[in-house]
């Protein structure tokens, strides 16, 4: 049995081109990163930044058009692994560098996608935005800890959540 590898390297992202190319399964795959209005880090760096309270998403699509219910990137991690790379250096005390996965698009009562209060299609166990679904909290770090935490929901009417267990069960390093 192989292993399934997902690698991202977000470090290629400019502004003009939003593409970001990933190896999933030994394969290229290309993506983009949409949502928040990130800038590259620097010239010389790398990387990028974004700004407080942004968050960016991998989809299938550009984004230009805005989001779509059926733009958003979801792998297949089962019996795989994934690996990254994030510079904390600069993330300070009262900052929350996160890598975290969701299953987005949420959905509302009667099975249809939800947009949520952003119009992203946002969810996650918080009820951020106002639509609940599960959440892996895979990293929540700054140059002072790391916390990991796995969030569970109540069982699903269909697709739709009433209740996640918004503090999770995580485990922190400092």
């Amino acid at each position: 049995m192989s292993m399934k590898l997902l690698t991202l390297t977000l470090a290629s992202l400019v502004q003009a081109d939003p593409s970001v190319t990933i190896q999933e399964n030994g394969k290229n795959k290309t993506l983009y990163a949409v949502g928040s209005k990130w800038a590259p880090a620097s010239q010389t760096s790398g990387g990028f930044s974004l700004p407080h309270s942004g968050r960016t998403y991998l989809g299938t699509k550009d984004g230009n058009g805005g989001f779509s219910p059926d733009m958003f990137y979801s792998p297949n991690l089962l019996g795989g692994s994934i690996e990254w790379d994030m510079d904390l250096s600069q993330a300070g005390c009262g900052c929350n560098a996160a890598l975290y996965l969701i299953s987005m698009p949420g959905y509302k009562q009667d099975g249809s996608p939800d947009p949520s209060q952003g119009g992203d299609y946002y969810c996650d166990a918080n009820q951020v935005g106002g639509v609940w679904c599960p959440e892996m909290d895979i990293m929540e770090a700054n140059t002072y800890a790391w916390h990991m935490t796995p969030h569970t929901c109540d069982s699903p009417s269909g697709k739709h959540y009433y209740h996640c267990d918004q503090g999770g069960c995580g485990k922190a390093i400092h």
